[in-house]
């Protein structure tokens, strides 16, 4: 039996939002590290990313981040058990795309998630099936994944400053 949770990761304004905060400290308790896709014959997409493991790290997601950290890094949420998890874009800043893998890394769904309107139901966004791994970066970042998403695999390395 697999676990639910609501993974919260936000947007909710057009603009940049005057209540973001590029207050890093909540990224220092996350690892750090390289995230690859990569696919026969086709060239490797490699971002940096945070991993967000604990359930405060995956409930906040990139709610109240201003733009600028949102576009310098991706965040990877890892998961201890399969999950259906939904997440959303309740005060997230910029669209962002949303790549879901399964406990063998190999992509099993890619979504684009578009801004959330305060005056609009909430929208979620999650695959049709299970999934141990899930990564958000900017919209249009993944946008490689995206012609035959089933042939990809994720790698997670070390990241050195």
């Amino acid at each position: 039996m697999g676990l639910y949770f609501v993974v919260v990761s936000g947007v909710a304004d057009q603009g940049p939002r005057a209540d973001c905060s590029s207050d890093a400290s909540f990224w220092v308790a996350m690892k750090e590290v390289w995230v690859e896709f990569s696919a026969e014959e086709e060239k490797p997409l490699v971002l940096a990313a945070w991993i967000a493991k604990s359930p405060e790290q995956r409930a906040r997601g990139f709610q109240g981040v201003c733009p600028g950290l949102v576009i310098e890094r991706s965040l990877l949420f890892s998961f201890p058990a399969p999950v259906h998890a939904n997440f959303h874009m309740t005060g997230v800043a910029l669209p962002l795309d949303i790549v879901f893998m399964d406990v063998s890394r190999q992509v099993i769904d890619i979504q684009r998630m578009t801004l959330q309107e305060s005056n609009q139901p909430t929208r979620y966004y999650r695959p049709n099936t299970e999934f141990y791994f899930a990564l958000e970066a900017v919209a249009g970042r993944l946008d490689q994944l995206r012609r035959n998403p089933g042939l990809w695999r994720m790698r997670v390395s070390n990241r050195s400053h």
